[in-house]
Formats: structure tokens, sequence, C-alpha cells
């Protein structure tokens, strides 16, 4: 049995397996790394390649056009072989099919709206617009850039039956308020201060007793961060970022109103008692 076995593995022809798999690797890199492009610098760019589902979404891509595809050419290939040319066209078509799906799922989920609300950030995928009442290419009037940064504008805090109000409806229509599209505002100076007021003490919620279990790995990711951030202090916010992969705690330089770095580390689940006022 095993002779019959080492006959049959001696007569194939191995040089002419590997050259159809290194083609078949060389066409499937380059579709990969184009599509490498539109994942890490259109669809899902810092912060979203690690929180949104970027990271999961490069590995599928990465399975289905660099493994997959070359792997079955190499199993099928045979000089001579009568349904060559058919096994070919077959695991083209495959491929073809699963990294077009793979593909249509990675886009239709990406972030396109990143909505501030309920004291955090909430990224927002193009098929929650609906929900929200707006489409995406309403998303211009907030921002010109992808994901739009908006403000959800709550009625004023000394208005209590109107907050009250609110609170209500969305909770009878069992919807969030980072989808209440009717309230979305660009974001400006003046509402840019009150997501800056929302800011995480972070220094003072790591000593927090109620998360003694995580705070040691945390206060190792903020002591990381520390190390290489070369802003001063007093220009950062930590704001709560309630992602699709977790909870992280952004840190956002107060002049520029961008994105300096992701924490890996669950924000409180309230930020009132954990407030940094702007200065």
């Amino acid at each position: 049995m095993l002779q019959i076995l080492f006959s049959k593995f001696k007569n194939i022809n191995w040089k002419s397996k590997f050259k159809a798999f290194a083609v078949h690797l060389s066409i499937s890199l380059v579709i990969f790394i184009v599509l490498l492009y539109l994942i890490l610098y259109e669809w899902y760019p810092f912060p979203y390649f690690n929180t949104d589902g970027g990271l999961q979404g490069m590995r599928l891509v990465f399975f289905i056009d660099m493994v997959l595809g070359p792997t079955l050419t190499f199993v099928v290939f045979r000089i001579g072989k009568a349904s060559l040319k058919f096994d070919l066209a077959v695991i083209a078509i495959l491929q073809f099919l699963a990294l077009g799906w793979g593909v249509w799922t990675i886009y239709h989920e990406h972030p396109v709206a990143l909505v501030f609300a309920d004291d955090r950030y909430h990224p927002i995928p193009a098929y929650l617009l609906p929900e929200a009442g707006i489409t995406q290419s309403d998303l211009k009037k907030y921002d010109t850039r992808s994901p739009a940064k908006i403000f959800v504008e709550l009625p004023d805090e000394n208005d209590s039956l109107a907050r009250a109000k609110l609170f209500k409806e969305l909770y009878q229509k069992r919807k969030p308020l980072f989808l209440s599209g009717e309230r979305y505002q660009k974001i400006n100076d003046q509402n840019f201060q009150k997501i800056l007021s929302k800011s995480i003490d972070i220094d003072d919620y790591l000593k927090q007793e109620y998360i003694k279990d995580q705070s040691s790995a945390w206060l190792k990711v903020y002591k990381q961060f520390k190390a290489k951030n070369t802003r001063p202090e007093t220009s950062l916010a930590y704001i709560a970022f309630y992602a699709r992969h977790g909870r992280f705690i952004v840190v956002l330089d107060r002049e520029s109103k961008e994105f300096v770095d992701v924490l890996n580390i669950s924000p409180p689940q309230s930020t009132q008692n954990n407030i940094k006022v702007n200065p």
C-alpha cells in the first residue's frame, strides 16, 4: 500500500504544480493589495480598523484570496488532465463569488458616521442609517469626510421635562439616542466643548476599586501610551468609544479635534463621576 502511494507521489510533476500555485498566488496578491488599501485607508481608517471590523475583514479576504484559491489550484493542477480547464474555471468562479461576498460584507459594515451621544462616541455602519432616518448622502451636510463626525443635541439640562419626554419616546420606540437623526448636528466649537466636558479623568478612573481586576492591564496600556506621547497632557481628552468589537477610550486632541490614539481600556459605564473639565 505504501509502495503504491509512494509511486503516485513520485509521478506527480511537482514543479508544474508549484508554478501554477505561484501564478495564482501572484494574481491574488495584486487583488489583496488593492483590497487592503481600501480597507485600511477608505473603509476602516484609524481607529476603526482595530475597533469596528477592519482587522476581521482583512483576515477574511486574506483567507479567501491568498489561501483558498491558490491552494485549490495546487491540488487540482496536473498537466495533461482532461478536465483541467474546467477545474480551474470552477476554482476561479468560486473564489470570485466568495471574495465578492466577503468584500460586500466588509463594505456594508464599515463605519460611515461617528456620532457623539450618551457621553460617548458611537461608530455607525451604513446599514443602520435608515433607523436614524437619513441616507448616506445626507451625511455630507454634517461632515465632508468619512466617517462623518456628528453631535446629538439634547434638550437643555435645566429642562428636565423635555429630557424625560425624549427618553420616554426613545424607550417606547426601542431606539438608542445615537440613532436620533432628527437631533443630529454638525460639530462646531460650541458642541465640541460639550464633548470635551465628558472627558474621563483617566488617572482617577484607573485607581477605582471596582475595576481592580482589570486595572493592572489597563494601567500598562495607559503607561505605554504616555511613554510614546509627545503632546502636552493638557491638550488631550479621554472620551468613551463604543465600537462594534468592544468598548475603548479614545485620546482626542483638544485643538485639532482629531483622534490621537485608541486605548484598549473599557471606559466607565457613566462619565458623570469621572469628569475632567476643559481648562
